[in-house]
């Protein structure tokens, strides 16, 4: 068990983050839909002396999660989206900056412990990107959906399982508020994909139990679900799959195995197929 998961201090953060994103929702539910409001929030400016961390450590985090984390995030990405686009939005959004630090801090912290001294840099910088995150609001930012999936990663990565859904649930509602879904395109739709492995491994963890967070037909575009057959659904579904792998190389067989897997879920009424799970991501 990682030692995080009896820190009173993260514990507290956790919530505090929870909160900042549902009341994030909420606020831009009650003023509209995403695309009527201005969607080029000001910026801040690049501020490295938040947290009292030394900025060769500060140095050493970003180079760990070119190396080692954004890898881990891209696996099923070959255009790297969370390797090369989230660290250049990083130099103007404060709050993905910090995620991304936190993200790489922990991960450096797990393969040290508990051969080095505990140290909780990890803590500050997740602490540091939640306060800007809150600060940053009512704005819909695209950038906040990418950092509260960093930050829902981080969280599984260093909880108890049982509490995988308030993790995730947290992002499914961004998801819906945007409009983002698997087929989004670009960032949001890396950011889509890493958001689905963590409903699988929520699903593995309540062996079928547990719906998904984010309804599944909110996984595709509007207009490939509808009135019309589950069948027919799902053949409409396959054959988008198959023109995006054109422009998307790697996202048909592997989303398509994804949503499959989902829909299959759904009539479950027992345990999951772990093996399949697992080989699909």
């Amino acid at each position: 068990m990682d030692e995080f998961y009896l820190d009173p201090r993260f514990i507290e953060l956790q919530e505090e983050l929870r909160n900042v994103l549902l009341d994030s929702t909420k606020q831009q539910l009650e003023s509209g839909s995403a695309d009527e409001v201005e969607s080029e929030p000001s910026r801040r400016q690049l501020d490295l002396s938040r947290v009292p961390i030394p900025k060769i450590k500060m140095a050493s985090y970003l180079q760990n999660w070119v190396i080692e984390c954004a890898p881990f995030l891209d696996k099923f990405d070959e255009d790297r989206h969370f390797g090369i686009q989230v660290p250049l939005l990083a130099q103007n959004s404060p709050a993905l900056l910090y995620a991304t630090l936190a993200f790489s801090a922990r991960q450096m912290e797990r393969k040290a412990y508990p051969q080095q001294q505990k140290s909780d840099d990890s803590l500050q910088l997740y602490q540091e990107s939640i306060r800007l995150l809150a600060s940053s609001l009512p704005t819909k930012d695209p950038d906040m959906l990418v950092t509260a999936c960093i930050l829902a990663v981080l969280e599984l990565m260093s909880n108890n399982s049982p509490n995988w859904r308030r993790h995730i649930e947290r992002c499914a509602g961004l998801f819906d508020l945007f409009g983002v879904n698997g087929f989004s395109g670009g960032l949001l739709q890396a950011v889509f994909w890493c958001y689905a492995r963590m409903e699988l491994c929520g699903a593995i963890i309540s062996r079928g139990a547990e719906s998904t967070v984010l309804p599944l037909e909110k996984w595709v575009p509007p207009l490939a679900v509808g009135s019309i057959s589950e069948h027919l659904s799902e053949d409409l579904v396959k054959s988008m799959f198959l023109e995006k792998s054109h422009t998307t190389p790697g996202l048909d067989s592997l989303s398509w195995a994804r949503w499959m897997k989902r829909t299959l879920n759904r009539s479950l009424t027992g345990g999951i197929d772990f093996g399949l799970t697992y080989n699909i991501g």
